[in-house]
């Protein structure tokens, strides 16, 4: 699924969840980690169309380190407390999804 930019949606979904935990993970600010996800995927997309045409391949990312103190807090076992934790997280996402278009749509008119 991708929104009007061409962008998919799990990954804003994925990129906001990552930005919110690295931001110890405050409660009410959905929205902002979404259109900050949504931001850095479209100008990240729009760098390497530029680079593209320039004919250079763009050079590969590296993930970030930690934040100090968080990397404990982000490791989990993969049993029935990460499978509710990304349905919790999947919900909240579209939740967030569903208010941008709206937000979206009244801006349009």
């Amino acid at each position: 699924m991708s929104n009007d930019g061409g962008t998919n949606v799990d990954q804003i979904r994925e990129r906001a969840f990552r930005l919110w935990q690295e931001d110890g993970c405050p409660e009410g600010r959905s929205l902002e980690y979404w259109f900050r996800a949504e931001t850095e995927l479209a100008n990240e997309a729009a760098a390497g169309e530029a680079t593209h045409a320039a004919g250079t391949a763009p050079a590969p990312m590296e993930e970030p380190p930690p934040a100090p103190g968080r990397g404990r807090r982000r490791a989990k076992s993969a049993g029935a407390g990460a499978a509710a934790t990304t349905a919790a997280e999947e919900a909240g996402s579209r939740g967030a999804y569903v208010q941008q278009k709206r937000t979206r749509r009244k801006a349009e008119g």
